[in-house]
């Protein structure tokens, strides 16, 4: 919250056009890990954090850029979360290591990105309950899935029923003497049979 107000009083003296303020707010940028002073440091350039170079260098794993894409699979986060809701996660770009021809990634400190699920998910229980929702809604996508697949490998596979061939039931015999043949009739069908005796 400190680099958040931080932030809004540079861009406030920015703003204002007042420079002896925006002086006085950024000659007094300390590192909060060593107290020394950092205005230049990377840190504070790209995401506000008052830390200087040697303290991260010295702690990697706390002051850790991590993608937009695992930000927002680690934390449960959508798009908006990171860039819409305010206050604005601020962010550096790198190529995308693992294509070339893509845009450019976006980084986020992990700390931020931290603080922002915190928020959007009321907190370390939020954050665990969203990702057990998750993985529950996977697995539910993922049963139906293969139910759909099941149903339809059944019907294509399932032998088609023959239709029963019809058996004529004939009735009684009856001779035409014009013509001199014999014929009957079906019950069901009424298909007429005509022939000839010997």
């Amino acid at each position: 919250k400190q680099w958040y107000q931080r932030r809004v009083a540079i861009t406030a003296g920015i703003c204002s056009k007042d420079s002896s303020d925006l002086t006085t707010l950024l000659s007094s940028v300390n590192c909060r890990e060593c107290n020394i002073h950092c205005n230049a440091s990377y840190l504070y350039e790209k995401f506000g954090e008052n830390v200087c170079d040697e303290c991260r260098a010295k702690d990697k794993d706390q002051f850790k850029l991590m993608s937009k894409t695992d930000a927002k699979n680690e934390f449960v986060l959508k798009d908006c979360d990171l860039d819409l809701r305010e206050p604005l996660l601020k962010f550096s770009t790198a190529p995308n290591p693992h294509n070339q021809r893509a845009g450019f990634m976006k980084l986020y400190l992990l700390g931020q990105v931290y603080e922002r699920a915190c928020e959007v998910h009321g907190g370390d229980e939020g954050i665990d309950k969203a990702i057990l929702q998750r993985s529950k809604n996977r697995e539910v996508l993922a049963q139906q899935k293969m139910n759909k697949k099941l149903k339809e490998l059944r019907k294509n596979s399932k032998p088609r029923q023959m239709k029963k061939a019809h058996v004529h039931e004939y009735g009684k015999e009856v001779y035409d003497e014009d013509n001199d043949e014999y014929s009957h009739c079906c019950k069901s069908c009424h298909y007429t049979e005509t022939y000839e005796k010997l």
